[in-house]
């Protein structure tokens, strides 16, 4: 999942979260082991991420996937 610039660098210090493979240098993790990850952390790092992947999208795709403010 995509995650702030500002963050990577101290996420990816963490048991379990690894620099995407191909995507790192945007921001994007990758989860190893599950399990070292809380399941509430884990919903409010992927709806971040959605909203992050969101916001660089044209105002007319927000739109036709519904998701224009």
């Amino acid at each position: 999942f995509k995650v702030d610039p500002l963050v990577f660098d101290t996420l990816v210090g963490h048991d379990g979260i690894v620099p995407a493979p191909y995507m790192a240098k945007h921001s994007w993790v990758s989860v190893t082991d599950r399990s070292l990850v809380p399941l509430g952390t884990l919903e409010d790092f992927l709806a971040d991420s959605h909203r992050l992947v969101a916001s660089k999208l044209s105002a007319k795709m927000r739109r036709s996937l519904g998701l224009a403010e």
